[in-house]
């Protein structure tokens, strides 16, 4: 199965009731909404998910809201953490959203074999490496199903 891919620039919407929009700030929500499709097999956009998620005042992600498309978020680490990564993303019951430069969210797809890992990148709507970050990894965030 194939797995829908996005690019957030692509939707001028608000991002949640915030005054910032998918566009600029949508990454974690793309990202999301790329790995809904890898558990659901829906092909729902950024917006449509966002419609069913909460956000506060910042455009910042509620997580418990993620139960509304029956996601939960298993782990939310600090920091740059491969034992717990790399399990996710051998896991098909996870899906593992990779935090780079404390401001972007990208959807981690594979660990290289040279170090980094293969991500799904919401900015561009391309597959890319976290070489293209720096390997600045600086989070992440372990969703599975409910």
């Amino acid at each position: 199965m194939a797995m829908i891919t996005f690019c957030q620039q692509d939707y001028p919407q608000k991002l949640g009731t915030s005054n910032f929009t998918i566009a600029r700030y949508g990454c974690l929500l793309t990202a999301i909404t790329m790995g809904y499709d890898w558990f659901f097999n829906q092909q729902l956009t950024p917006p449509q998910i966002d419609a069913k998620l909460s956000f506060d005042a910042n455009g910042m992600l509620l997580w418990g809201s993620l139960s509304n498309i029956g996601l939960q978020l298993k782990n939310r680490v600090q920091g740059r953490n491969d034992a717990v990564m790399q399990a996710a993303i051998k896991d098909p019951k996870l899906i593992c959203c990779i935090q780079v430069k404390n401001s972007h969210w990208v959807l981690a797809l594979s660990k290289r074999m040279l170090g980094g890992y293969n991500i799904q990148d919401p900015w561009t709507g391309l597959k890319s490496t976290t070489s293209a970050y720096g390997e600045q990894i600086t989070g992440c965030a372990i969703i599975s199903r409910i």
